[in-house]
């Protein structure tokens, strides 16, 4: 008898371990999950921060270039899309590499207009844009920190046993396949 009271006492005890561990693993997620909707959120500041400078910088490019009909068209026609979705997804991705290759074609069609290159509002419109691609880099690279942590978290087993119990689903890697150049304003070289 008192050997099946201590068979109990080990099967419940590994059942609360169990538990436990269960426990701990579901809370992990829901933390890891969190830290990836947090991480996006610095990714959206940075969007919506684009957005609203780009059609300043495409105000005042158009001033200077009415023959450069194409790449204006272009980016009127990208800054009135909404800046994201609510999570990362490859459409988002794919509308910011067109917002950022337009953006870069425009700059570097200014590049042609030397009145337009030492207008100080171009200049501060630039170096703005400059400053939130870099802020956006370290919120993307931020962001898909998280979202490794995660992804290895709901893959490694057992703890994917507990992510399969509760329906967590991995997340998607935030990558813009073609980046905004360096936007900083080109200084003209001259030979020695």
């Amino acid at each position: 008898m008192e050997g099946r009271s201590l068979l109990i006492w080990i099967v419940a005890g590994i059942a609360a371990l169990g538990v436990v561990w269960a426990v701990y693993t579901y809370n992990r997620f829901i933390t890891l999950r969190n830290a990836v909707t947090e991480a996006w959120s610095g990714i959206d500041v940075q969007l919506r921060r684009r957005h609203e400078l780009a059609p300043n910088l495409f105000a005042v490019t158009e001033t200077f270039q009415h023959h450069e009909r194409t790449v204006l068209t272009d980016a009127v026609a990208l800054r009135g899309r909404p800046a994201r979705d609510q999570m990362a997804s490859p459409d988002t991705a794919a509308a910011e590499a067109r917002l950022g290759h337009t953006l870069t074609s425009m700059i570097a069609v200014a590049e042609a207009y030397p009145q337009l290159r030492s207008d100080d509002v171009f200049l501060r419109l630039q170096e703005g844009l400059t400053q939130i691609e870099d802020d956006l880099q370290f919120a993307r690279r931020y962001y898909n920190g998280a979202v490794r942590n995660l992804n290895n978290a709901l893959q490694i087993f057992p703890s994917s046993l507990v992510a399969g119990l509760f329906g967590f689903e991995l997340a998607i890697f935030f990558e813009i396949r073609d980046p905004v150049e360096k936007l900083a304003p080109k200084m003209g070289t001259s030979a020695c």
